[in-house]
């Protein structure tokens, strides 16, 4: 890896929330894993459940004590955010337009209208604190993803990047996409000629086919080489990247990620030519560490020492 590498984690508040921790605790304790970055998100459907009425406090909360803590932000905003069910809508807009399942989202004037005022308000809000660093927009936005199987339309996301760069040109724009089907999604050339920064997702054991009672996991469909070759086409063009998901959490099972597969996940990535690398799992350590088992935190204190030294 590059010596002036980001190295963090996602951090969603909301699935904080949902498994009922306190997300200030557990950012106090993120802080304490010697990571100096973090993937935060804009959720849609939590900051604006009134139309026109945005409510930044608990992002302000996390913002304000990155800030404390000396920890940069990527700040992610838009319709999708890190975290099932992908897709953050407000109710009062689900309930106002059909959304059909497998298609493209969206073509309606009123939801593209709330949408850019919701991406506008947000970048004004934030575009003044020091802290944040970098945008993401969107989250796999090209990528069908969610119990609807949705996806974003290119047009509509260069829309967005345009949005935020006349409000704010200074700040790099990171886009990522599913990183274990680069060659069949082929969504990675789109999305280099749009950002500053190209994200890959990569889980190299997600549980995939039962044959005969045992489940088979699969990782990327790319060889490590081709996965490389894509890496250097990118930085070839003057672009940076990431691998904004390194899988370091169990896909649904704890089989397809233990404690020693987290480390075995940062060391095959930890020589490649990269700007930096966001770990998916630090809520699940957390979790585990809350109910005593330590074994996923300790794990990913080794694995973060291993890319930060």
């Amino acid at each position: 890896m590059k010596k002036s590498k980001v190295v963090g984690a996602s951090f969603s508040h909301p699935h904080l929330l949902h498994l009922d921790f306190a997300f200030n605790n557990a950012l106090e304790q993120y802080s304490q894993l010697g990571l100096k970055h973090i993937r935060l998100g804009c959720y849609w459907a939590n900051m604006e459940k009134t139309p026109g009425i945005y409510d930044f406090s608990e992002i302000d909360s996390l913002v304000d004590a990155c800030g404390k803590l000396g920890i940069t932000i990527t700040m992610t905003v838009g319709i999708k955010a890190p975290r099932y069910p992908e897709y953050y809508i407000p109710s009062w807009i689900v309930s106002s337009i059909k959304l059909k399942n497998n298609s493209f989202v969206f073509e309606n004037d009123m939801f593209n209208t709330a949408l850019f005022s919701f991406i506008k308000a947000t970048i004004i809000h934030f575009k003044n604190y020091p802290q944040i660093k970098y945008w993401q927009i969107e989250n796999e936005p090209l990528d069908p993803s969610g119990p609807h199987w949705w996806r974003i339309d290119s047009e509509l996301l260069e829309k967005e990047v345009v949005l935020v760069k006349d409000i704010d040109s200074d700040r790099p724009i990171m886009i990522n996409l599913w990183g274990n089907e680069l060659s069949k999604r082929n969504y990675y050339d789109k999305v280099t000629n749009l950002a500053d920064i190209v994200g890959l997702d990569l889980y190299p054991k997600v549980p995939n086919k039962n044959i005969l009672g045992k489940l088979i996991m699969q990782g990327p469909r790319d060889s490590d080489i081709h996965i490389q070759e894509v890496i250097k086409a990118i930085t070839k063009k003057g672009k940076k990247v990431w691998i904004s998901e390194l899988q370091a959490e169990p896909w649904t099972i704890p089989d397809s990620c233990s404690p020693q597969q987290v480390m075995i996940n940062a060391e095959w990535i930890s020589d490649w030519e990269i700007d930096g690398v966001f770990f998916w799992g630090f809520e699940y350590w957390y979790q585990q560490k809350m109910l005593g088992n330590i074994k996923y935190w300790t794990a990913a204190e080794k694995a973060i020492a291993l890319l930060t030294k």
